[in-house]
């Protein structure tokens, strides 16, 4: 799923999702694969995502569970304390 405007997905998506530039994602429900964020898009994970979630260059919340890695290759990610993230995060190199 591509996301290119403002989305508040309370339900489920199975596959991939992109946030693009410019759209905002809050996530209340579960993410069935991978979240990539693009430069100027922006989320707020209050809900699952089972895979990884890869910041590229946006603005990235988490306040509930990321069952993979988080990745910032750029942007701003901020991880609650309350939130879990099962794989961790890292900064990948430019």
């Amino acid at each position: 799923m591509h996301v290119s405007d403002a989305l508040c997905l309370q339900g489920m998506v199975t596959g991939d999702t992109a946030v693009g530039p410019g759209a905002v994602l809050e996530l209340l429900g579960t993410c069935c694969g991978n979240l990539r964020i693009e430069a100027d898009g922006a989320a707020r994970i209050d809900g699952i995502v089972v895979g990884n979630i890869e910041n590229r260059g946006g603005k990235l919340t988490v306040r509930g569970v990321v069952n993979g890695t988080v990745t910032t290759h750029a942007g701003v990610t901020e991880i609650d304390p309350a939130a879990v993230v099962d794989g961790g995060t890292r900064t990948a190199a430019q």
